[in-house]
C-alpha cells in the first residue's frame, strides 16, 4: 500500500508537466480504493484516447467494472464489456 501511495504520488506531481499513463492512475487509485479518482481518470483517458483499450480485459479493473462510469466511458469508446 505505502508503495502504490509513493508511486501515485509520484504520477500525480509528474502529470502537473508530462503526460501519464491513465491506465497506471486508475489501476493505482483501484488498488487504494479511491474508486472516484479511479473512475476520473477513466474519463480523462477516455477523453485523450491513451491505453484504455485493455480496460475490458484487465482484471485489476474489476472493482470498478459495474460502476456506471465506467460503463460510460466503455460505451463512449465502443469497447466490449459494457
Amino acid at each position: 500500500r505505502a508503495e502504490a501511495q509513493r508511486i501515485l504520488d509520484d504520477l500525480t506531481e509528474r502529470a502537473q508537466r508530462e503526460t501519464v499513463d491513465a491506465v497506471a492512475m486508475i489501476v493505482l487509485y483501484t488498488a487504494l480504493g479511491d474508486f472516484d479518482n479511479a473512475l476520473t481518470w477513466a474519463e480523462r483517458g477516455c477523453e485523450t484516447r491513451g491505453m484504455l483499450l485493455v480496460m475490458p480485459l484487465d482484471a485489476r479493473m474489476d472493482p470498478i467494472r459495474s460502476h456506471p462510469r465506467f460503463q460510460a466511458v466503455l460505451r463512449r469508446m465502443n469497447l466490449p464489456g459494457a
